[in-house]
């Protein structure tokens, strides 16, 4: 019975901590670090209170934590997430060390290292997003003119820019930080379509958008930054209904 109260308050956290950082991401890319601050000490708590009951095993607990660090150090040092999504990685290892198991039954397959499922669940449900992006490309008005006006484009260049790139009209671009250029712009006017945008340089882009509308361009390639955070709360929800994705795949290879 303390288990099962302690799963519903730890879900209840969690739920009540991803839909407050998934707002805030998609209206503003930004969290304040004081949340995480809030619900990771709320998490300590109850991880302490548990191993002292030994309602939790302790090497379970350590485990858990330990990868979600090690995961944001990683992920951090070259630079595939923002600071905000490497708190949040670390606050789910503590706040979510095993699955909800006592609540929830998954439909699919019960996850073996809760925080990695969360974390994979989330990164397959970002990646769908590639099939969407080329969808909307292809269905986008200009058949091949996409690509007209730009220098040194070649089919691989092509490919990839369907797929994590989108090609909008200039006057409905956000700007930074919600919308980074995949252009560049040389002194001559010349605009080369790039693979990488720059996200650590809100100035820049919003000086490469101004200076593509000063030349006159009607349409820019743009990449969406993704509220990751959001994506995140979704990949948690899914591992508690559906469970761990990437084994379920696994396991149709291997039957």
């Amino acid at each position: 019975m303390g288990s099962y109260i302690f799963e519903v308050l730890r879900v209840t956290l969690s739920i009540m901590m991803f839909g407050y950082v998934a707002y805030k991401d998609v209206k503003t890319r930004e969290v304040n670090d004081l949340i995480w601050i809030v619900f990771g000490v709320a998490a300590l708590g109850i991880d302490v209170f548990e191993v002292y009951s030994g309602a939790l095993d302790l090497s379970l607990l350590v485990v858990a934590v330990g990868f979600s660090v090690l995961f944001a150090l990683v992920t951090g040092y070259t630079g595939l997430f923002g600071g905000a999504d490497l708190l949040a990685f670390v606050v789910i290892g503590l706040l979510n060390p095993i699955a909800p198991l006592a609540l929830f039954q998954p439909i699919l397959y019960t996850p073996i290292l809760y925080p990695l499922t969360v974390i994979s669940n989330s990164a397959m449900i970002s990646a769908s997003g590639v099939f969407l992006v080329l969808i909307y490309n292809l269905s986008s008005r200009g058949g091949n003119m996409i690509f007209e006006g730009y220098s040194e484009v070649t089919s691989l260049r092509k490919v990839i820019l369907m797929m994590t790139g989108l090609r909008k009209d200039i006057t409905k671009v956000r700007g930074p930080p919600f919308e980074y250029p995949l252009e560049a712009v040389n002194e001559v006017g010349t605009v080369k379509l790039i693979l990488k945008p720059n996200l650590s340089d809100d100035a820049d882009a919003s000086n490469t958008f101004n200076r593509l509308r000063s030349i006159g361009r009607r349409h820019v390639w743009v990449a969406y930054s993704l509220p990751f955070l959001l994506v995140l709360g979704v990949g948690y929800v899914s591992s508690i209904i559906f469970g761990d994705f990437g084994l379920y795949i696994m396991s149709l290879f291997i039957n």
